[in-house]
């Protein structure tokens, strides 16, 4: 399901598969839409050593980080 169409909807967990980051204001706003449909689990799943912006900002102390 695409970003846009989640936009209302509501999800026990919710993955954010291949996250490179939000650059602008388009990127931001999907985001932000992805991550607010959550109710319980949200997983980020990115292949850099460090998440990517915006997300990069959030304290490491609120996430738990899994290497694979």
């Amino acid at each position: 399901m695409t970003y846009h169409s989640a936009k209302g909807l509501q999800f026990d967990i919710v993955i954010l598969p291949m996250y490179n980051g939000a650059s602008d204001n388009e990127s931001r706003k999907a985001l932000y839409v992805a991550m607010t449909r959550t109710m319980h689990k949200l997983f980020v799943l990115y292949s850099t050593t460090n998440l990517a912006y915006p997300l990069s900002d959030v304290p490491t102390k609120l996430y738990l980080k899994n290497e694979v």
